[in-house]
């Protein structure tokens, strides 16, 4: 470990965990040196504002509250933008980038997920919009603004605000859900039950106990016919998945890290392998992916400490 103590701490990733977990290394040191590796621009942004875009009108770009070239100046930190991370060599303390390699003395990964799609069949399914992030919202928003009769997959926590959402922004919605009721993981029947009520007041047509089974597009080529287990059949504009989150987990896998449902870490966040961490919903923890705020603030403060 010694011949890596003067390299940097080298995190992959730019949204809400590692962002966190830079604030936090800075309230106690502004001095040693962090690179963030990440896909996209490095945009600060509120993740669960998503939900709630199309009603109030708003575009990807309303959304951002600090570039990442801000981010970093604020911060104090080395941003790698627009750069996919190849692979990761624990052996040598290196990452690979373009092919070009870069040390770190401790490596976070903190890639977080993207949205699950369950299987089904048919020739548009290449046309579900998934909305787990700024530049998926920032491709489908013309698509949105444009559509009229919405189909959702998913009656979880994303799923309900995405579906109440697009009902006040005056569309059609259709809430498909294979669970017994609304927020099945999450709410007593009684509180769902009374979901279920105000997002029938608002219009949404909700599925449950059902699935899509096929996605076609129409005759017109616009339109999308999305037939359930059921047989009931839907002509509608779009159609978005929010049926749960997968880890992105393919760079620690390559790497050898232990991977089950998601990144396996200890209780200090440490990876399979020494110096290599994993933070946020890429990360599970006692069994559990945790993919939620409170969780994520709170293991970033405790990462902070140890890297």
């Amino acid at each position: 470990m010694s011949e890596y103590i003067d390299a940097p701490i080298v995190i992959i990733g730019s949204g809400l965990a590692a962002y966190q977990l830079i604030k936090a290394i800075r309230r106690s040191d502004q001095m040693v040196t962090i690179q963030v590796f990440t896909a996209d621009n490095g945009d600060d942004y509120n993740k669960p504002d998503l939900s709630h875009a199309m009603s109030k009108q708003q575009l990807a770009s309303d959304l951002v509250r600090a570039s990442g070239v801000e981010m970093a100046r604020e911060l104090n930190f080395e941003l790698h933008a627009n750069s996919y991370v190849d692979s990761i060599n624990p052996d040598q303390h290196k990452i690979k980038v373009a092919g070009e390699a870069y040390s770190y003395a401790k490596l976070v990964i903190a890639t977080g997920a993207k949205a699950f799609v369950p299987p089904m069949s048919g020739k548009a399914i290449d046309r579900i919009v998934t909305l787990n992030s700024l530049q998926e919202y920032q491709v489908a928003e013309q698509e949105l603004a444009l559509a009229k009769r919405v189909l959702v997959i998913g009656g979880g926590l994303i799923g309900t605000e995405l579906s109440m959402d697009l009902a006040t922004a005056g569309k059609q919605v259709i809430t498909v859900d294979p669970c017994e009721q609304l927020m099945a993981n999450l709410l007593p029947e009684y509180v769902a039950t009374q979901l279920s009520k105000k997002m029938q007041q608002l219009g949404v047509h909700i599925a449950l106990n059902n699935r899509v089974s096929s996605i076609e597009s129409s005759s017109n080529e616009q339109s999308l016919q999305v037939e359930l287990a059921n047989g009931e059949l839907f002509t509608v504009d779009s159609v978005i998945s929010a049926a749960g989150l997968q880890p992105n987990t393919q760079l620690a896998k390559q790497a050898g890290l232990r991977i089950e449902q998601g990144i396996v870490v200890d209780k200090q966040l440490q990876t399979s392998t020494v110096d290599v961490y994993a933070l946020g919903d890429c990360a599970q923890i006692d069994g559990k992916v945790m993919a939620y705020l409170q969780p994520t603030l709170l293991c970033a403060n405790a990462l902070a400490k140890t890297v």
